[in-house]
């Protein structure tokens, strides 16, 4: 938990040869190796390895200290930490979370190597990229395949099970009450205990008993069953079928993506809104960093990943999930439903990246199962997810990254596209739903496009940013207006001054700076005034068109 919530432990950690031994030759390796005495050890080993891999996985996530540390260790002493992890992998007896933690380790261990070159020059002798990507090959993959399946008949018998439990353990529940309040009117009155019990029967009778949704029959009790522990073992079964599939989606998104980190972690500085000088300065600043960054080469492994068959195994775990469950969610079923909710928005974060990143997964889609079609099936989960706004944002952001970086995509956009696109600008429940599509929308719209539908986004625009009850809403929807009307060559002036949008952007500028603030934080705050100023330039360059 300290190491999940506090970035100070992971430094100290990361810089501590001690500390790292206890990780790696002390919990992981003991863990692993001992031989338990009994049922519960076996459990308390298991509880240890998981949450030992969890632990290691978390710290090397964009920890290159971490890194340095294992491998020097390892050059040291002949601690093969990497040996283990592929162990770890490999060991089909081990719980399915500690596999997969650890083959996320294993792709962290990659991918800080092929981004951090004094690290790949330093240890290349002892731990070369082109062995990791074997290992990530011929281990990682294979599991990776195996626990991204999604089966809609399985989970509807787990679900029944838990309802069938669930219904059982009230009706276990309510007996007792029933049993209690005998006893609490024999002690207040004279009637007898038989008599008490027979109009407490018949006041039952006259309930209707809840009934099995799959098979219709009323739950049967058996003399001396605890079904409390009934229902605890069924909610378990669904969480050891589901967990191991979201983690596994999470290492999937993972291993099929750059590394953007240093984008993420820039400091930005807090200006005042009319501080050109200084905005120009820290653009200046950032486009040199960026210059002198490397850039990953992870094409030979990501043909390995479309080659195992990865991503059409995540694309049809969105399939499943479209499917209707042969069994009713009721309210009762809220963890249920989180979960498949949290799936499906695990799935579009990963089936995103692979459509960005993977070039050779296109050239593998057939039968007329091309790229629009994936996005348009992204798009029918938005129906699903609209109400759950981290499963709304990892869909809806899948769809924004395919248009952005897939620019094939633009011309296979109809009518039906663009209407599913303008009604999550104005109606999705996630704000930062509203901003993909707003985002969506700038690259429909800074391609050739029809002036029929350049002048009905330029109105939806314009309502967003008078309407919009989000400022990061309304920032992105100003960027699209100025990346739309600023593209001389693509854009519609007469819709820009037919729909007044000039005069749209000067009444609506010091709003947008006075909402400024607030409950943003300093990333979200520098990016909102950098908006404003270039609003206010914008404004400016227009003015000066007239």
């Amino acid at each position: 938990a300290l190491v999940e919530h506090s970035s100070d432990i992971v430094d100290r950690i990361s810089s501590s040869a001690d500390a790292i031994n206890c990780l790696t030759t002390g919990y992981l390796e003991a863990s692993s190796t001992c031989t338990p005495a009994n049922d519960d050890a076996d459990a308390a080993r298991n509880n240890c390895l998981t949450a030992t891999s969890r632990v290691v996985h978390t710290m090397l996530d964009n920890n290159p200290i971490l890194l340095h540390q294992l491998l020097a260790n390892y050059q040291s002493n002949g601690n093969d930490f990497i040996k283990k992890l592929v162990a770890l992998v490999e060991n089909g007896v081990c719980p399915a979370k500690v596999r997969l933690h650890c083959a996320g380790s294993l792709i962290s261990i990659y991918q800080l190597l092929q981004f951090h070159a004094d690290l790949k020059k330093q240890y290349e002798a002892i731990l070369s990229v082109s062995d990791l990507e074997k290992v990530i090959a011929s281990t990682v993959l294979p599991i990776l395949c195996q626990y991204v399946d999604y089966r809609p008949d399985i989970a509807a018998a787990l679900i029944s099970r838990m309802q069938e439990a669930q219904t059982a353990a009230l009706s276990e529940e309510n007996d007792a009450k029933v049993e209690a309040e005998i006893q609490e009117m024999i002690k207040g009155k004279n009637e007898s205990a038989r008599a008490i019990a027979r109009r407490q029967k018949e006041m039952k009778d006259n309930v209707k008993e809840p009934t099995d949704e799959v098979t219709k029959t009323k739950p049967t009790a058996k003399y001396g069953t605890d079904f409390q522990q009934i229902l605890t073992k069924a909610i378990e079964a669904w969480e050891n079928a589901v967990h191991p599939l979201k983690l596994a989606l999470e290492v999937a998104t993972n291993l099929c993506t750059y590394d953007d980190q240093h984008q993420q972690n820039e400091d930005y500085t807090m200006w005042e809104s009319d501080d050109e000088e200084n905005m120009e300065q820290l653009a200046k600043d950032i486009n040199a960093k960026e210059a002198n960054l490397q850039p990953l080469q992870a094409a030979a492994l990501f043909d390995h990943v479309v080659s195992c068959g990865l991503p059409e195994r995540v694309r049809g775990v969105i399939q499943g999930l479209m499917q209707p469950l042969s069994v009713d969610l009721t309210d009762d079923n809220e963890v249920v439903q989180r979960d498949l909710i949290e799936v499906l928005g695990k799935c579009g974060a990963c089936i995103g990246n692979i459509a960005i990143n993977l070039s050779s997964w296109e050239k593998q889609l057939q039968g007329g199962n091309h790229l629009i079609e994936v996005w348009r099936t992204l798009g029918q989960c938005m129906s699903k997810v609209d109400l759950h706004g981290e499963a709304s944002a990892e869909v809806s952001g899948a769809m924004t990254a395919m248009l952005r970086y897939r620019t094939e995509l633009l011309g296979a956009v109809g009518q039906d596209e663009l209407t599913l696109i303008l009604n999550l600008l104005q109606k999705a429940n996630c704000a930062e739903a509203r901003q993909n599509a707003a985002s969506m929308l700038t690259s429909l719209c800074t391609s050739p496009h029809s002036k029929e539908v350049d002048s009905l986004v330029c109105q939806h625009l314009i309502s967003s940013i008078q309407n919009d009850p989000s400022v990061n809403v309304v920032g992105e929807v100003l960027c699209a207006i100025m990346d739309i009307y600023g593209n001389e060559e693509v854009c519609f002036g007469s819709v820009f001054n037919e729909q007044n949008v000039l005069q749209v952007l000067q009444a609506s500028l010091p709003t947008f700076r006075n909402r400024i603030g607030g409950d943003a934080n300093a990333f979200d705050a520098a990016v909102l005034k950098e908006t404003a100023l270039n609003v206010k330039r914008f404004i400016k360059y227009k003015q000066q068109q007239e």
